[in-house]
Protein backbone atom coordinates (compact mmCIF):
# COMPACT_ATOMS: atom_id res chain seq x y z
CA UNK A 1 0.00 0.00 0.00
CA UNK A 2 1.54 3.25 -1.12
CA UNK A 3 0.61 6.53 0.51
CA UNK A 4 2.27 8.84 -1.97
CA UNK A 5 5.90 8.38 -1.01
CA UNK A 6 7.56 6.62 -3.91
CA UNK A 7 10.95 5.82 -2.38
CA UNK A 8 11.56 2.94 -0.02
CA UNK A 9 13.61 2.80 3.16
CA UNK A 10 13.97 5.22 6.04
CA UNK A 11 13.29 8.48 4.15
CA UNK A 12 9.81 7.33 3.25
CA UNK A 13 9.04 6.11 6.75
CA UNK A 14 10.37 9.37 8.17
CA UNK A 15 8.23 11.39 5.80
CA UNK A 16 5.22 9.24 6.67
CA UNK A 17 5.88 9.90 10.38
CA UNK A 18 6.01 13.67 9.73
CA UNK A 19 2.80 13.37 7.68
CA UNK A 20 1.03 11.66 10.60
CA UNK A 21 2.33 14.21 13.10
CA UNK A 22 1.11 17.13 11.01
CA UNK A 23 -2.31 15.55 10.57
CA UNK A 24 -2.55 14.90 14.29
CA UNK A 25 -1.65 18.51 15.08
CA UNK A 26 -4.12 19.78 12.49
CA UNK A 27 -6.94 17.58 13.79
CA UNK A 28 -6.21 18.24 17.45
CA UNK A 29 -6.38 22.03 17.02
CA UNK A 30 -9.88 21.86 15.61
CA UNK A 31 -12.15 21.66 18.65
CA UNK A 32 -15.69 20.34 18.38
CA UNK A 33 -18.37 22.94 18.91
CA UNK A 34 -19.65 21.25 22.05
CA UNK A 35 -16.30 21.77 23.79
CA UNK A 36 -15.86 25.42 22.81
CA UNK A 37 -16.25 27.66 25.83
CA UNK A 38 -17.53 31.16 25.61
CA UNK A 39 -14.89 33.76 26.39
CA UNK A 40 -15.37 35.68 29.59
CA UNK A 41 -13.68 38.99 30.17
CA UNK A 42 -11.55 38.93 33.29
CA UNK A 43 -10.16 41.99 34.98
CA UNK A 44 -6.45 41.95 35.78
CA UNK A 45 -5.60 41.36 39.41
CA UNK A 46 -4.47 44.24 41.55
CA UNK A 47 -1.58 44.08 43.96
CA UNK A 48 -2.55 44.04 47.62
CA UNK A 49 0.80 45.41 48.65
CA UNK A 50 1.66 49.05 48.36
CA UNK A 51 4.63 49.63 46.15
CA UNK A 52 7.08 52.28 47.31
CA UNK A 53 7.43 55.16 44.92
CA UNK A 54 10.63 56.85 43.85
CA UNK A 55 13.25 57.69 46.47
CA UNK A 56 11.74 55.45 49.14
CA UNK A 57 13.08 52.45 47.21
CA UNK A 58 16.68 53.47 48.00
CA UNK A 59 16.07 53.28 51.75
CA UNK A 60 14.83 49.71 51.61
CA UNK A 61 18.21 47.95 51.69
CA UNK A 62 18.24 44.54 53.31
CA UNK A 63 21.19 45.16 55.63
CA UNK A 64 22.18 48.17 57.65
CA UNK A 65 25.57 49.75 58.23
CA UNK A 66 26.20 47.63 61.32
CA UNK A 67 25.53 44.43 59.35
CA UNK A 68 28.11 45.38 56.75
CA UNK A 69 30.70 46.08 59.46
CA UNK A 70 30.06 42.59 60.87
CA UNK A 71 30.44 41.11 57.40
CA UNK A 72 33.74 42.89 56.82
CA UNK A 73 34.97 41.74 60.24
CA UNK A 74 34.00 38.16 59.44
CA UNK A 75 35.79 38.30 56.10
CA UNK A 76 38.88 39.73 57.80
CA UNK A 77 38.89 36.87 60.35
CA UNK A 78 38.51 34.26 57.61
CA UNK A 79 41.30 35.86 55.56
CA UNK A 80 43.60 36.05 58.61
CA UNK A 81 42.91 32.38 59.41
CA UNK A 82 43.79 31.37 55.85
CA UNK A 83 47.03 33.38 55.99
CA UNK A 84 48.00 31.76 59.29
CA UNK A 85 47.26 28.32 57.84
CA UNK A 86 49.46 28.84 54.77
CA UNK A 87 53.18 28.17 54.60
CA UNK A 88 54.98 25.06 55.74
CA UNK A 89 57.88 25.21 53.32
CA UNK A 90 60.66 22.81 54.33
CA UNK A 91 64.16 24.33 54.42
CA UNK A 92 65.61 21.13 52.95
CA UNK A 93 63.74 18.59 50.79
CA UNK A 94 65.69 15.76 52.46
CA UNK A 95 64.57 16.59 56.02
CA UNK A 96 60.98 16.24 57.32
CA UNK A 97 60.25 18.63 60.15
CA UNK A 98 56.84 17.99 61.75
CA UNK A 99 56.98 21.17 63.81
CA UNK A 100 56.61 23.25 60.62
CA UNK A 101 53.55 21.40 59.31
CA UNK A 102 51.79 20.44 62.54
CA UNK A 103 52.35 23.64 64.49
CA UNK A 104 49.80 25.06 66.91
CA UNK A 105 49.33 28.04 64.63
CA UNK A 106 48.19 25.89 61.68
CA UNK A 107 46.29 23.19 63.56
CA UNK A 108 44.56 25.18 66.30
CA UNK A 109 44.63 28.97 65.90
CA UNK A 110 43.91 29.27 62.15
CA UNK A 111 40.82 26.98 62.12
CA UNK A 112 39.43 28.75 65.20
CA UNK A 113 39.79 32.11 63.41
CA UNK A 114 38.09 30.78 60.29
CA UNK A 115 35.17 29.36 62.30
CA UNK A 116 34.89 32.63 64.24
CA UNK A 117 34.75 34.51 60.93
CA UNK A 118 31.98 32.24 59.66
CA UNK A 119 30.07 32.68 62.92
CA UNK A 120 30.44 36.46 62.58
CA UNK A 121 29.02 36.20 59.04
CA UNK A 122 25.96 34.40 60.42
CA UNK A 123 25.56 37.06 63.10
CA UNK A 124 25.82 39.75 60.41
CA UNK A 125 23.06 38.14 58.39
CA UNK A 126 20.65 37.64 61.28
CA UNK A 127 21.23 40.94 63.08
CA UNK A 128 18.29 43.30 62.57
CA UNK A 129 18.85 46.52 60.72
CA UNK A 130 18.87 49.60 62.94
Amino acid sequence: MKIGFESSGWPSSFLFFIYLQLNFIRLSTIAPMSKVKKSVEVEPTKSRMETPAGPKMVDSLTFGKRNYYFMLGGLALIFLGLILMSGGHMPSPDVWDESLIYSTRRILIAPILILAGLALQIVAIFTKKQ
